[in-house]
């Protein structure tokens, strides 16, 4: 046996090793740095100004980079087929209306369109959460959305039988907030669907600072806040930049959403802590 050789493999494998346990350790200190009597305050000073806090608060503060994405998110004539039978010989427009048989759709810009149906004829077990979402994947899937990468987000029940769902896309195990569907079903199936979609290109070269939750929890959450209830917070990406109507690439920065008991939803900077309007 060549031990010289057998030792040097030993040696590279040793380093390689050290390098992985290096940035597991690294990564861990830097998510478990906020200590739990940090947290244990932030909560004692909100409660004090009449905010209580119903949910975990993240120790995430990892530089994160912003996320690119790109406008054209969607293939109208395969959505139109799909949903309506038909495609217009024109093509279609932003804001050309589609309708036929009690079904309508509506592409209001490259990356959003909605779509109602007055008389929907499937057969959907709405009571049944899992059976209902097996076979709201299933319709995302025929109109070219990937369903497997949406999270759902919240569903409520409506008076009337129906059920709406909130689905957010997660990339990286990060919530794209922009890429989102609202979507209503019924026992005979979807009677609403609104999505918004912007194609993910990955992320930017740099990274920035985070802002703690518990910093921005601190920063924002004070006078006229009495009797708030904070039921969610979580982080992801969110477009907070003024678009103009040529840009093709636009850039999404990290940003903390707070959720409330009253569904209120509020997102902020996750380097600044600055609210997003």
């Amino acid at each position: 046996m060549d031990w010289s050789k057998a030792k040097s493999i030993l040696i590279v494998v040793m380093l390689l090793l050290n390098v992985f346990l290096f940035a597991l350790i690294s990564f861990y200190i830097s998510n478990q740095g906020i200590s739990r009597e940090t947290i244990s305050n932030t909560i004692e000073i909100l409660k004090g100004r009449g905010v209580a806090v119903e949910t975990e608060i993240p120790r995430y503060s990892s530089d994160t980079p912003s996320l690119i994405c790109e406008n054209g998110g969607y293939d109208r004539e395969t959505i139109a087929a799909k949903l309506l039978g038909f495609v217009p010989s024109g093509g279609i427009g932003d804001g050309d209306v589609l309708e036929k048989d009690g079904k309508k759709l509506v592409f209001r810009e490259s990356s959003f369109f909605v779509y109602t149906d007055t008389a929907p004829s499937d057969e959907v077990e709405i009571e049944d959460l899992e059976s209902t979402k097996s076979y709201i994947g299933k319709f995302l899937d025929r109109l070219g959305i990937n369903a497997a990468n949406y999270k759902l987000d919240s569903y409520v029940r409506n008076p009337d039988g129906s059920c709406t769902f909130m689905f957010t896309e997660k990339y990286r195990n990060f919530l794209v907030y922009d890429n989102s569907i609202k979507l209503t079903a019924s026992q005979k199936g979807i009677t609403y669907l609104e999505s918004r979609h912007r194609k993910i290109k990955g992320f930017a070269a740099g990274s920035m600072r985070i802002m703690p939750a518990y910093q921005v929890l601190l920063k924002n959450f004070g006078e006229g806040d009495e009797n708030v209830v904070i039921t969610g917070i979580d982080i992801g990406f969110k477009g907070y930049i003024k678009e103009e109507d040529n840009m093709q690439q636009f850039s999404q920065g990290p940003a903390w959403r707070v959720t409330t008991s009253n569904g209120d939803i509020r997102y902020f900077k996750a380097s600044d802590g600055e609210e997003i309007n």
